[in-house]
């Protein structure tokens, strides 16, 4: 099938680098102002311009949560701590926390504030919450006040994917939320090959240019004896059990055959379908099962999890995985480095998703933003998140701390910028660090290198100078690393967003979830030649009698409607 795709400019930062969540710390909730109804400073105050300070001081309040990667120094929290006194200082602004939970009972807490009617100024949601509170006609529209007040930066930064996010936050063409887009989406969430360069070269092959050569050489790391003990005890292609996500994902090879698991793309009416009841998936598992009959494949696949399948990289089992970016300092490849320090550097390269054809690979990416700011209804000041907005973003990322110390980077396990009521990433921050990295390499002066690119320089020169634990950093940030790749998916525009960025349809919650078990294991069967490849074409026709052609029909009448967005 021909996919459109968005036309975006996503990039990328580590998640485990720079996750930034919405959070908050315990306060008690006795003499909060009331969320229903604006406070007194608010009542008296009117609009400001864009970076002017309100005076005198208003109040907004919010709801936050907290994780375990939450520390603060001696006397801090969050409700005093290096933002509260920039706001006020800066902007009049007193950020008021009603209440904190944990991030496990931020959700459920949240309903119960919802149900009770008293919500708080602004608050971070998820998507389908979001559209409940726009359909309950609670929520602020943010459109004028996204475009007067919202600082160039802070348009620049949310507009970097193309306006995906905004997209995903407009309903009905009025903007009703910001979004919190984040580094580790979008173009940071699509899969590569990770290839053991070694074994390539002791089974004589080249890196893949199609999927006839992954397949060929998925097959020569399983019965070539790449690893040379002498055994047969080494597998092609890793996989695990959940077949389409996390460590183990074969997502990316279904990719390269233009087929689209889980995800709904455009054919060539303009219609949005199903990318798994398409044709393409059925050539990708014809391809899988083939793998699995050949023992290209571990017989054991459908009952091994990721960690399994890390067991097995780390004892040298695997040396071809569609992975992530982010693989190699997650799951821990240096044990590989170590064990062959006598070895050609470097033992895992990565390589672009490549194709069954002419036509370029596509390759999915998630959302860039799947949390949402929003402001209630009637609100005095709908301006205030922006300007929050707007100064977190100067703060944190928009001033060059080449030089001097960054205050708000995390030090001894304490991150500040995590303490900040609304905050967002850029998705293309990492990319254009790689880009630094990359020059500052070329001359072997750092100096003037700014966060994060001045992080990542450090880890890669500690790795020139000996020290092979820091190996993922250059296999990520290096010239050769994974941003190269990822480079190239964001430069030739080869990667797809799901078309369906909108809330859950009634026959999508009530038969999704159905579906999605009856796919998994009707692919499963098919890959591990329990079924014949015939056995797809029955599970399409399920598919529909079960729920799907509701869920399409549905799914088309929510992307028509909302189209102009």
């Amino acid at each position: 099938m021909k996919v459109k795709h968005v036309n975006v400019l996503n990039m990328v930062l580590i998640s485990a680098l720079m996750t930034l969540s919405a959070c908050s710390s315990d306060t008690n909730e006795k003499g909060s102002p009331s969320p229903s109804e604006p406070s007194k400073e608010a009542n008296s105050q009117s609009a400001t311009p864009t970076n002017g300070k309100y005076n005198p001081p208003i109040e907004v309040s919010t709801v936050r949560f907290t994780d375990a990667g939450f520390k603060f120094k001696d006397g801090e929290s969050l409700d005093k701590n290096i933002w509260n006194g920039i706001f006020e200082d800066e902007l009049g602004i007193k950020v008021k926390n009603m209440w904190v939970v944990d991030k496990s009972q931020y959700n459920q807490k949240l309903n119960v504030t919802i149900a009770s009617g008293s919500l708080p100024d602004f608050f971070e949601v998820d998507k389908v919450t979001m559209q409940r509170l726009v359909d309950e006609g609670a929520l602020e529209d943010l459109t004028a006040v996204y475009e007067k007040y919202g600082s160039p930066f802070a348009k620049k930064t949310l507009t970097v994917d193309g306006g995906a996010a905004i997209k995903a936050s407009t309903v009905n063409g009025k903007l009703m939320a910001i979004p919190h887009t984040a580094s580790n989406g979008g173009v940071a969430s699509t899969e590569m090959i990770w290839l053991r360069t070694d074994w390539l070269k002791k089974v004589n092959l080249s890196p893949p240019k199609t999927m006839d050569d992954v397949m060929k050489i998925a097959e020569a790391f399983s019965k070539m004896d790449p690893d040379g003990d002498g055994k047969n005890d080494t597998y092609g292609l890793a996989i695990n059990k959940e077949m389409l996500q996390n460590f183990g994902s074969v997502r990316g090879f279904f990719n390269g055959y233009h087929a689209y698991p889980d995800y709904w793309v455009k054919d060539e009416s303009g219609k949005i379908v199903f990318g798994s009841v398409q044709p393409e998936m059925k050539v990708a598992l014809q391809k899988l099962q083939d793998l699995y009959k050949n023992g290209v494949l571990d017989k054991e696949f459908s009952v091994k999890d990721t960690n399994k399948i890390l067991e097995d990289v780390n004892a040298e089992k695997i040396g071809l995985i569609y992975g992530h970016l982010w693989d190699p300092p997650g799951k821990t490849y240096d044990i590989n480095y170590e064990k062959n320090k006598d070895a050609a550097y470097p033992l895992w390269q990565t390589y672009p998703i490549v194709s069954v054809d002419s036509a370029p690979a596509k390759v999915q990416a998630n959302p860039t933003a799947e949390t949402f700011i929003v402001v209630r209804k009637g609100v005095k000041n709908p301006e205030a998140v922006i300007k929050l907005l707007n100064t977190y973003l100067k703060k944190y990322i928009e001033t060059d701390y080449s030089g001097s110390v960054n205050p708000f980077i995390a030090k001894d396990g304490i991150f500040p910028a995590k303490f900040a009521p609304v905050q967002l990433e850029s998705p293309n921050l990492n990319l254009e660090a790689w880009y630094k990295v990359v020059d500052a390499l070329k001359t072997g002066d750092g100096s003037k290198l700014d966060f994060p690119a001045s992080v990542h320089f450090d880890r890669i020169t500690k790795f020139r100078n000996g020290d092979y634990k820091m190996w993922y950093s250059d296999r990520t940030f290096g010239p050769e690393g994974a941003f190269k790749v990822i480079d190239q998916y964001d430069k030739q525009k080869t990667f797809v967003f799901d078309e369906f960025i909108y809330s859950p349809t009634p026959t999508m919650v009530d038969k999704l979830a159905t579906l999605t078990k009856m796919e998994m294991e009707v692919f499963t069967k098919i890959i591990m030649n329990a079924a014949p490849i015939s056995d797809f074409d029955k599970f399409v026709e399920q598919w529909k009698l079960s729920g799907g052609s509701k869920i399409e029909q549905e799914a088309n009448e929510a992307y028509k409607k909302n189209k102009g967005n």
